[in-house]
C-alpha cells in the first residue's frame, strides 16, 4: 500500500513537470510581451513628456524637433521606387516551400545618411549613425527610423514573372544584392521598401550634443543622435500626435497578450507549490 501511494505521487509529480515544461514557453514568450509592453510604456512616457523645441533653439540634452528633412551630405535613391531619399530600406522574400506558405527573407539593405530638420527657425542636424541604437522603436537594423505608410511600398509578383522594371534593374546590377537572387523567382517574391524622402516632414527624439566640425549658436552647433540614458533615438515621418496613440495601443496590446499567455503557467506553477 505504501508503495502504491508513492508510486501514485511520483507519478502525480513527473506529471505537473512535464505540464510545467509544456507551459515554460508560452511562460517565457509571455513574460517577455509583459516587459516589451512595458518598456513601450515608459518610452511613450518619455516622448509625451519631453518639450517640443525650435530647430534654431535646440538645447544641448534630450530633445525633439519637427521639420522638413533636407540632405546635409549624400542622398540616395530609392530601389524600387527610384524617388530621393535620406533613409531607405529594403526587403526581398520569397514564398516558402514549407507548407504554411510563409516568407522566407532572401536579402535586404539599409541606407542612410545624416540630414537636417528645418523650420522657420532654423535648422539642426540629425544624425542616426550617431552612436549605437540598441533599442530601435521599429524593426531591426532600421536605425530608430520609422515611416508612414504612405513612404511605405510593398510589391508581390507571382512565380515565373518578372518584377516591374525599376525592381528588375535593381536586380540585374546587382551590387547590392546577392547572387542567389536572380530577376525571375520560381515561387512568389515580395519586394518591401520604406524611405524618408526628401522634404518630407519628420519628427526626430533624441540627445543633441555639440559638433566639433561646427559652431555658432542654436541648432546649427549641435547634432541629434541616440539618447544616452535610454539608448532610445526615434526618426518618424509621423508626428508626435500619431506616436503616442501608436506607443499607446502597443503597450496595450503587448500586455494583454503577455499576461494571455503566461497565467496558465503561473496557475500551474501556483498549484504545484501549494500542494
Amino acid at each position: 500500500m505504501v508503495l502504491e501511494q508513492v508510486g501514485t505521487g511520483g507519478d502525480l509529480l513527473a506529471s505537473s513537470v512535464v505540464l510545467l515544461l509544456f507551459l515554460l514557453v508560452p511562460l517565457v514568450v509571455g513574460l517577455g510581451m509583459v516587459h516589451e509592453g512595458v518598456k513601450q510604456f515608459r518610452i511613450r512616457q518619455r516622448v509625451r513628456d519631453t518639450p517640443t523645441e525650435t530647430a534654431g533653439a535646440v538645447a544641448v540634452g534630450r530633445t525633439e524637433v519637427s521639420g522638413v528633412a533636407r540632405p546635409a551630405e549624400q542622398t540616395f535613391r530609392a530601389p524600387f521606387t527610384d524617388e530621393e531619399c535620406l533613409y531607405v530600406q529594403w526587403k526581398i522574400s520569397e514564398r516558402s516551400a514549407d507548407a504554411d506558405g510563409g516568407w522566407e527573407l532572401l536579402d535586404l539593405g539599409v541606407s542612410v545618411s545624416p540630414f537636417y530638420v528645418e523650420d522657420e527657425t532654423g535648422r539642426v542636424l540629425v544624425d542616426p549613425t550617431r552612436g549605437a541604437v540598441s533599442s530601435a522603436v521599429v524593426m531591426d537594423e532600421s536605425y530608430g527610423v520609422e515611416v508612414r505608410p504612405e513612404h511605405a511600398t510593398t510589391t508581390v509578383v507571382g512565380a515565373g514573372q518578372e518584377p516591374p522594371e525599376r525592381i528588375a534593374a535593381f536586380l540585374r546590377d546587382g551590387r547590392e544584392v546577392a547572387d542567389e537572387v536572380p530577376v525571375t523567382a520560381h515561387r512568389d517574391r515580395k519586394y518591401e521598401q520604406q524611405v524618408v524622402p526628401v522634404g518630407s516632414s519628420v519628427y526626430v527624439f533624441g540627445n543633441a550634443t555639440p559638433r566639433s566640425d561646427a559652431s555658432g549658436t542654436g541648432g546649427e552647433r549641435l547634432a541629434i543622435g541616440p539618447d544616452p540614458s535610454t539608448d532610445l533615438f526615434l526618426v518618424s515621418t509621423a508626428g508626435e500626435a500619431e506616436l503616442l496613440p501608436q506607443f499607446e495601443r502597443s503597450t496595450r496590446r503587448l500586455i494583454a497578450l503577455g499576461l494571455l499567455l503566461s497565467a496558465p503557467a503561473v496557475g500551474v506553477i501556483a498549484s504545484i507549490l501549494v500542494a
